[in-house]
């Protein structure tokens, strides 16, 4: 369509090392196996210190690979903090991506459940607007659950 004959997966694998990794992070995890090429790369991400990063990272390796055990320990790493009431910034995605796997992810069964039985809010920033966010993580924690059961 734009007469570039590079591949939109070999492009993204270059943006990996352009300063636009969240991106293509995030569209190889869209795209998934259609972009094997670029997987050892994007595996390097999963041990970076961005925890963003590292959760994108996993849901795009597994997508490309099929191998779902990065992305459960990454994921189960990223809700483990929820258990000693702290705040976990991307539960959003966490929850959104464990619920695209499915029954593989039983094992992060058990971190959701805590994170819905605490007493406490999912997300510290926006001051009360963040109620909202809280509530849409509550729901996609559920939602997650239900497709890890069915």
């Amino acid at each position: 369509m734009t007469g570039d004959d590079e591949s939109p997966a070999r492009l993204l694998a270059r943006s990996l090392d352009d300063g636009n990794e969240y991106v293509a992070l995030q569209v190889l995890g869209d795209i998934g196996s259609p972009a094997p090429g670029c997987a050892g790369r994007v595996r390097e991400f999963v041990q970076d210190d961005d925890e963003h990063k590292r959760i994108y990272a996993a849901r795009a390796y597994s997508r490309m690979t099929g191998d779902t055990d990065v992305a459960l320990r990454v994921f189960t790493e990223a809700l483990r903090p929820i258990a000693d009431a702290e705040l976990v910034p991307p539960v959003k995605w966490v929850a959104k991506f464990i619920g695209e796997m499915g029954p593989p992810a039983v094992e992060t069964i058990p971190f959701m459940h805590e994170a819905l039985d605490l007493d406490l809010r999912l997300n510290s920033f926006g001051g009360w607007r963040s109620i909202d966010s809280d509530q849409r993580d509550r729901c996609l924690l559920a939602d997650a659950i239900e497709a890890v059961t069915t």
